[in-house]
């Protein structure tokens, strides 16, 4: 079952939206090729801001990889929940936009900003210990595993 969770709209992502396409406005009103060409650009990074916003969004798999879909012309990122090392609540300095933090893999982090960060977070530890028990019962399944029993044959 795959377990979807929408992308927290922010004060500042609606405050920037807003600038963008009052500038737009304000170029398209100035009736000259290089505010039209301004307003142009404005409304074109208006329009990336408002589709990466809405369709936005993070799945969970049960088969362990989390889908990070960040709007139609962007690139999505899977990450295995297996190698994920670190799942840390943040803000930024202001306290603006609060977003989680996954490390995962060598060296590598992502910032998502699920609606909801704790059902978000919990569901990938709930993941992560299901790994983890599978990983315990693998290595622990027999005694003789290590080698150590001889088998009879000689090097």
């Amino acid at each position: 079952m795959k377990r979807s969770f929408a992308h927290r709209v922010s004060a500042v992502v609606v405050a920037f939206t807003a600038i963008l396409a009052g500038v737009a406005l304000y170029c398209f009103l100035q009736r000259q090729g290089a505010y039209t060409l301004c307003g142009l650009l404005a409304m074109a990074v208006a329009v990336m801001a408002v589709e990466r916003t809405v369709h936005t969004e993070y799945v969970l798999t049960d088969d362990g990889v989390l889908h990070v879909v960040r709007g139609r012309f962007a690139r999505s990122i899977d990450i295995p929940v297996a190698e994920m090392t670190s799942i840390q609540p943040r803000h930024t300095l202001l306290h603006l936009v609060r977003y989680v933090l996954i490390e995962y893999g060598a060296g590598h982090a992502v910032a998502v900003q699920p609606a909801d960060e704790a059902h978000f977070i919990s569901e990938i530890k709930k993941i992560q210990q299901r790994y983890d028990e599978k990983e315990t019962i693998q290595s622990g399944s027999s005694p003789d595993d290590d080698g150590s029993a001889g088998n009879g044959s000689a090097h």
